[in-house]
């Protein structure tokens, strides 16, 4: 396995494989260590590595970005449900919403929202939609909020 810039591969105290990666080649948060080094689990790194949103954040693939800042990113969706559907991403790959934390949720619909705005869907209604796990519909393992909207939504949810 390699990693863009150097990783400096560790065991943690029961054994499971770490690496250290210099901050400023790292595509998404470790664990923080210094200022310079982040820590992630080996089959995390692995996981982000194939993850087509962090891709996405890395600008590996493209994407039609509406949206960039700090903790998030925001690009319309590939194979849209209404005229205007986005996804709002965390840059953190967090697998879940089961995962998230509050401060990040926050930034989040925020950002949903100032994206409704944007588009003109804000006054009219507009849906923010998570799926969690499988059966919750939930498709690429790396959270995501839908920001739907553009004409008369459907009331199935289910």
């Amino acid at each position: 396995m390699r990693v863009k810039g150097e990783a400096s591969p560790c065991r943690d105290l029961a054994g499971v494989i770490k690496l250290i990666i210099p901050l400023e080649q790292s595509f998404a948060y470790g664990v923080e260590i210094d200022s310079k080094y982040a820590v992630f689990a080996e089959e995390d790194l692995e996981a982000m590595r194939e993850c087509v949103f962090c891709k996405i954040i890395r600008k590996e693939m493209p994407a039609d970005i509406v949206l960039e800042e700090g903790d998030l990113i925001a690009f319309r969706d590939i194979r849209p449900q209404a005229p205007v559907h986005i996804l709002v991403v965390p840059k953190e790959h967090i697998s879940s919403l089961l995962d998230l934390g509050e401060e990040l949720a926050g930034k989040l619909l925020r950002a949903a929202v100032e994206i409704a705005r944007k588009e003109g869907i804000a006054e009219r209604g507009f849906r923010v939609v998570v799926n969690c796990g499988p059966e919750g519909g939930q498709v690429i393992p790396h959270l995501h909020f839908h920001v739907l909207g553009g004409r008369k939504l459907s009331d199935a949810l289910g």
